[in-house]
């Protein structure tokens, strides 16, 4: 998965060399605003989320696939896990299976000769 952005607080061990080493990679620094704290809360709830409901249970042998495990998760995230303020419901529709596991499935009906749903 590419980085496009990093989003960090406003914490001083975040020096002008270390946003330099991302932006000279192509990555846009957005830091948090000032005194903001609830901005940074949805991006530690998310990563815990990630954590472990995801990587917890799996040992990546390489970054090809850890980002293969992200991405599976971020369209588990998206498309069924349920969310309580969605009243348990997923964020983008009603039990649709994740795109990439789909791909997967029908991939496998092909090669299998079985019909996929």
């Amino acid at each position: 998965m590419p980085i496009r952005y990093l989003v960090r607080d406003q914490d001083f061990k975040f020096s002008k060399r270390f946003d330099r080493a991302f932006s000279d990679a192509g990555v846009a620094v957005e830091p948090t605003a000032p005194r903001a704290p609830n901005q940074n809360a949805f991006v530690e709830r998310w990563i815990q989320s990630g954590k472990y409901e995801c990587l917890n249970r799996f040992i990546a042998f390489g970054m090809n696939y850890l980002d293969h495990l992200v991405s599976e998760f971020v369209d588990y995230y998206h498309e069924l896990r349920p969310h309580q303020r969605k009243d348990n419901k997923p964020l983008l529709g009603a039990g649709r299976m994740p795109t990439t596991l789909r791909a997967a499935k029908t991939k496998w009906s092909a090669e299998s000769g079985s019909v996929g749903s």
